[in-house]
């Protein structure tokens, strides 16, 4: 069975290392690029969320230059980039998804409290405009912006049948996006790490699966269940 990876290319390696752990066989072909974005971050917040390694790996300019008393990470594997650059995490949701994350403060007073979101220019998901629902000072700040890769004409296309791929990962909106509108069709099956974006899949017209738990390991266990 071959899967295509659609990641970033420095991300490629730990998921391939996943797949091949279970005798499937990983190509990759990047659909998004990541570019650091400057920004000014200062002052003190009551929570620091980070919704991405990406978030916490391009954070590192500026963790000495603000404070915060928690830390929320969307993911295990958030948490680990945190840890990376010396950011210990204090709150991780159930499942990697805003859903998740609304449900984990629904009882939580946080009326006043301030968050800092520092992360990707297009932010998925909605948990910022829930907690100022609930009376709270939320800065979104950028930090990094994802680009599309731009591949020849018809070159995914050909990339896909050389390969024989079987199933088409993505990791994000953003990747989905790059490819599906880059190309004549898909019919390939394809598997996304989380709701939101296989709610960007189907929104332009394919059908997409998604694992109970929003990581790489259980997108392998579905993806082992599909083959």
């Amino acid at each position: 069975m071959n899967i295509l990876i659609t990641r970033e290319e420095e991300k490629y390696q730990v998921f391939a290392d996943k797949l091949e752990s279970v005798g499937l066989t990983p190509f990759s072909l990047p659909m998004i690029e990541c570019v650091p974005v400057p920004a000014i971050i200062s002052g003190s917040y009551d929570y620091a969320v980070f919704t991405s390694i990406n978030s916490a790996k391009y954070f590192v300019t500026y963790k000495n230059r603000v404070q915060f008393d928690k830390v929320v990470s969307v993911g295990v594997s958030t948490a680990e980039a945190l840890l990376d650059i010396g950011v210990v995490t204090d709150i991780i949701p159930d499942n990697a998804s805003a859903e998740s994350l609304k449900k984990l403060f629904a009882d939580i007073d946080v009326d006043g409290k301030k968050f800092l979101f520092a992360g990707a220019e297009t932010r998925a998901g909605d948990f910022h405009s829930f907690l100022k629902e609930k009376g709270a000072e939320v800065d979104l700040v950028t930090i990094y912006r994802t680009a599309p890769v731009k591949y020849p004409e018809g070159y995914i296309e050909k990339f896909l049948e050389d390969k024989n791929i079987n199933i088409v990962t993505f990791a994000s909106p953003s990747s989905a996006v790059s490819m599906l509108e880059n190309i004549d069709g898909l019919t390939q099956q394809i598997v996304c790490i989380g709701k939101t974006t296989a709610d960007a899949v189907r929104k332009m017209g394919y059908d997409a699966r998604y694992p109970d738990d929003f990581s790489l390991d259980w997108m392998v266990k579905l993806i082992t269940e599909l083959s």
